[in-house]
């Protein structure tokens, strides 16, 4: 899923994936919760992802354009965006699409 993501092209972003699997499994190591341990990866990754977008990556112009963007949660305009940072507030808004179905199956 983090190549799909496309975030492994990111070169500015840091690839935490093992980390936070590992951070994951300390937290629940039953068998049982193996699911819990991948969503949870997922979204310490995506946490990664968008802190480096903020920290390393945008300019202040791209990054109010795209807390903007995470404020009205639309995605209707999103071409006024610049490529990366289209990509990195698509990675959030599936992200967290995905995180909502999951949690409510």
């Amino acid at each position: 899923w983090w190549v799909e993501l496309g975030a492994n092209k990111m070169t500015f972003c840091r690839d935490r994936l093992i980390k936070n699997y590992f951070w994951s499994s300390i937290m629940v190591f039953e068998p049982q919760h193996t699911a819990f341990r991948e969503m949870n990866c997922k979204i310490a990754s995506m946490v990664t992802l968008i802190n480096d977008v903020y920290d390393v990556y945008g300019t202040p112009k791209e990054l109010e354009l795209l807390t903007d963007f995470i404020v009205r949660w639309d995605i209707t305009d999103i071409d006024r965006l610049p490529p990366i940072i289209r990509d990195s507030f698509m990675a959030l808004y599936n992200m967290t699409n995905e995180v909502g179905y999951w949690t409510m199956r």
